[in-house]
Formats: structure tokens, sequence, C-alpha cells
């Protein structure tokens, strides 16, 4: 049910973590590869240059926490996911009240993943 909660301020990221961003987590032998290296569409996702700065999928919640741990961060509780969703007006989704195809980065709306940030 709705309701008031007190959050003291924090920090999320603004897009979501790129396959390069969570390669290098790899390659410092903190992160362990995502479970697939595919997509939906995609056999050769995440190990290919041309997806580097598409979202990393297929990770685990152990393998997100450990991403976060090693950028100096960690995942959001449900209070700050909702209220970095929300903003502070309560609108239903993070731009507006209004549904507009195309304006989340995954399989419903483009059948695969596009690019952080576009």
């Amino acid at each position: 049910p709705e309701h008031d909660v007190f959050l003291e301020s924090f920090w999320i990221d603004k897009t979501e973590v790129t396959n390069k961003q969570y390669a290098k987590c790899v390659q410092a032998g903190v992160c362990t590869r995502p479970q697939k290296s595919g997509s939906w569409t995609r056999n050769n996702y995440y190990d290919s240059a041309e997806y580097a700065y598409f979202p990393v999928i297929n990770v685990s919640w152990g393998q997100a926490v450990s991403y976060c741990k090693w950028v100096g961060g960690s995942l959001p509780t449900e209070a700050q996911w909702e209220k970095a969703a929300r903003g502070t007006d309560g609108r239903v989704f993070p731009w507006g009240d209004e549904y507009i195809p195309g304006a989340a980065n995954d399989k419903q709306s483009f059948g695969d993943t596009r690019e952080v940030g576009s």
C-alpha cells in the first residue's frame, strides 16, 4: 500500500551498466561472466565489440551485487528504486504518467536491447 517513506540522500546511476563496464569487473577477477553470452536475438552479445555500450544482461542478483561493490556502490533498496523511478511527484513511469512505447530499453519495446542512453 502507498505510504510515506523518508530516505536519506542517495546516488543511483542514470543508465544501465554496459557490457564494457561489466567486462572490466570480470577482467579484474571480481565479477564472473554473465550466465549466457547471447541476448534474445543476438548469439554473440556480451563478447562483441559491437554491443560494448549496450546493457549487460543475464547476470544474477549476486553478480550485480559484486559489480556494485567493485565500483564502490550498492544495489538500490526497494524504496530507493521506487523513488528514482517515480520521482518526487509519484508518476507511474520514470518519464511521466502515460505509457510511451519504446521508452524502455527492453525486449518488449524493441525485440532486444538498444545502446545505453539511446
